[in-house]
């Protein structure tokens, strides 16, 4: 007399089933690391990281040189200056009259406009606002071979 198990019976031995799990496991790893491959080029395409126009160059130098300006920071805003000009932070050459007072002062918009490039030099409006008062500096900068520097601001 055969004994039956209360198991249902699923037609497929042990070897089949753990052959089974092990596909849809591998299947899932595949398809995990598509999605992350995808991510990992999206991102790369969309990250920005290719060389930066001239134009981008010289708004990216002013508006630093500006934000050095913003915070009182005349060490970053002379190493933004070109080398043959020397240091502006032992001199008051290359530094405009901005607000003096607490940091809440020293909280300004920085607005770059009318980039105009020509060749190697460029001429930069820009603009510290700090609440109503609006300071123009307007810069000229330089390419050199390490890329834009400032050489003159009004």
């Amino acid at each position: 007399m055969a004994t039956q198990s209360n198991a249902p019976d699923t037609g497929r031995s042990a070897p089949d089933r753990r052959r089974r799990l092990a596909a849809l496991g591998i299947a899932a790893l595949c398809v995990l690391a598509v999605i992350v491959g995808g991510y990992a080029i999206y991102r790369a395409a969309t990250s920005g990281d290719g060389p930066k126009s001239d134009t981008e160059q010289v708004e990216a130098q002013a508006r630093g040189y500006l934000g050095d300006m913003s915070r009182g920071d005349l060490r970053g805003a002379s190493e933004r200056m070109c080398q043959a000009l020397g240091p502006v932070v032992s001199g008051g050459g290359g530094v405009p009259d901005l607000p003096t007072g607490g940091n809440e002062t020293r909280k300004a918009e920085i607005v770059v406009d009318d980039v105009t490039i020509t060749g190697d030099s460029a001429s930069v409006a820009g603009v510290l606002r700090y609440g109503s008062t609006t300071t123009d500096i307007p810069m000229t900068l330089r390419r050199e071979s390490d890329g834009w520097c400032i050489t003159d601001v009004q």
